[in-house]
């Protein structure tokens, strides 16, 4: 198992692009004994991943993750209806799996906590990434360090992490502890750092290439 570390200053072999998964969805821990985390009504998981509550979008894909971190876009957690809040009445910790439509190299996840040191924050959570949907086989990753407070709920900052370049197509959160709350736990969004397909590589290389051919004299 190796370490996932909570990037501030990690310097990445590669610049990736950030990537919003195709869907968020709750698994039980155990195949079905155990119910999974769920939802409640209009806080589902795909919230999670279609950057609602984000002050700046992104271009899944396209948009170079360590530029879009760097200008410190904040999400809303508490404002309408832009977080995953677990179900009541439903474990309040469990998997919390991603799948990116597609095999990519992932570099590292960027996670808007809940905000505000409330209690339904993520507090620890290991990851997982695999080719598969059933995990098997998976490579594992164990936290860090999980801020609770980076930011009110209604203008979080996010909070990177960073793994061992591995290539896969989903990604399990298994959170292991929220801030306190017996009731629900709470994320706001989530996206990945991963590795620019080469076709996408080469388009952006010729795309260069042309612009530096027009702006000779």
């Amino acid at each position: 198992m190796f370490a996932l570390l909570s990037a501030l200053a990690t310097c990445h072999a590669q610049a990736g692009v950030i990537l919003m998964p195709d869907s968020a969805y709750t698994t039980s821990i155990d195949g079905g004994t155990t119910p999974p985390m769920g939802s409640l009504t209009g806080f589902e998981e795909f919230q999670t991943v279609n950057q609602s509550g984000l002050t700046t979008p992104y271009m899944s894909g396209v948009t170079d993750f360590d530029a879009y971190i760097a200008s410190a876009p904040t999400h809303g957690s508490s404002l309408d209806y832009n977080s995953w809040r677990s179900d009541l009445g439903s474990p309040t910790v469990g998997f919390l799996d991603f799948d990116l439509g597609a095999t990519f190299t992932i570099e590292s996840m960027a996670l808007w906590n809940y905000g505000g040191n409330h209690e339904q924050n993520v507090a620890v959570f290991d990851l997982k990434v695999a080719d598969n949907p059933d995990f098997t086989g998976a490579t594992s990753f164990t936290t860090d360090v999980v801020n609770t407070n980076t930011g009110p709920s209604t203008a979080v900052l996010p909070q990177v992490f960073s793994i061992t370049p591995t290539a896969g197509r989903y990604v399990r959160m298994e959170i292991l502890a929220n801030n306190g709350s017996p009731d629900f736990t709470a994320i706001g969004e989530v996206a990945f750092e991963v590795v620019p397909e080469p076709s996408t590589t080469v388009l952006i290389g010729l795309a260069a290439g042309l612009f530096a051919r027009r702006r000779r004299p």
